[in-house]
């Protein structure tokens, strides 16, 4: 599972690479674009670093971070995946847009994930 949620992590990176280059390379693109790109590089950096034990020295917290990350990003992710699924029934101009609606279910599915694995009581107690 382990490597399910390294996958996801760098995907949601790359995503985060992509929409941050987008941002930069085209003239007519929002700028919440950089707000995602960059909640998508913290998330899956956070998540990485996590994984191969760079935060162990801030233990317990930086579990906590991570939960509580997570948990926000599963709810964040959710609301953004649902409100374009529901623009996307009758969208403007005839046009649906595809993009929010896959980093909605990228960032919902990646955090989903890290939450089943270190979020169960009897993984998540740090042993000193």
């Amino acid at each position: 599972m382990k490597t399910v949620l390294g996958t996801l992590s760098v995907m949601n990176a790359l995503m985060g690479v992509g929409l941050l280059g987008l941002f930069v390379a085209s003239e007519d693109v929002p700028p919440v674009v950089v707000a995602i790109g960059l909640g998508l590089l913290i998330q899956a950096g956070y998540t990485l670093a996590y994984m191969a034990g760079r935060l162990d020295s801030f233990a317990p917290w930086s579990l906590r971070a991570l939960i509580v990350g997570q948990t926000v990003a599963v709810v964040v992710g959710a609301v953004g995946f649902l409100t374009s699924a529901v623009y996307n029934i009758n969208p403007p101009g005839g046009d649906p847009e595809y993009e929010p609606l896959t980093v909605g279910a990228l960032i919902s599915f990646q955090a989903s994930v890290a939450l089943w694995i270190y979020a169960q009581p009897s993984r998540s107690r740090v042993r000193v």
